[in-house]
């Protein structure tokens, strides 16, 4: 019996590892956890099941005339797991659907780790702002801090970069 519950208790472990995401304070993280559980499925492509919520690293930069947030789906990152990085872009109080975003991974010594992929425009839901997404980046297993750098172009105005630096968690 008593090995039953050690595998049960462990099991359940690894499944509380299955959705990863970057760092809050623990009150944000408590809030996030709850939040994250009513927003199970989702027409994009990706569920919002345990901890795979928008969280916004960036909100309201402002550039080309527009409001900018940068962030990712999760409230944690894992080494190890995939990072789906976000960018809201706002014009007057209305979502861009035409700029194209770009995101890669680097080290703290800018050093390249993953390449730069494209995100794709998601329409506003009941549950999410429309948003660019979908491009998954590979954390290694061995960093503790990664930049996600975010490449942005919107027509009509020169494409800029966004560095947003993310503390990596290991499932220790």
């Amino acid at each position: 019996m008593r090995y039953r519950h050690l595998f049960v208790c462990g099991l359940l472990s690894l499944l509380c590892f299955a959705g990863c995401g970057p760092q809050t304070d623990s009150a944000a993280d408590d809030e996030a956890s709850s939040d994250a559980a009513a927003d199970a499925g989702d027409k994009h492509g990706h569920s919002h099941e345990g901890d795979d919520q928008l969280f916004w690293q960036r909100e309201d930069r402002k550039h080309a005339g527009c409001l900018i947030s940068l962030g990712h789906h999760g409230v944690k990152l894992y080494q190890d797991h995939d990072v789906e990085p976000a960018v809201s872009i706002d014009r007057e109080g209305q979502a861009v659907e035409d700029a194209e975003v770009f995101v890669s991974l680097l080290d703290g010594d800018q050093q390249t780790l993953v390449e730069e992929s494209a995100c794709v425009y998601e329409p506003p839901t009941e549950k999410e702002p429309a948003h660019y997404a979908q491009a998954k980046l590979a954390i290694p297993a061995d960093i503790e801090q990664a930049v996600i750098r975010y490449r942005i172009e919107i027509p009509g105005a020169e494409s800029f970069v966004y560095d947003v630096t993310v503390d990596v968690s290991s499932h220790d």
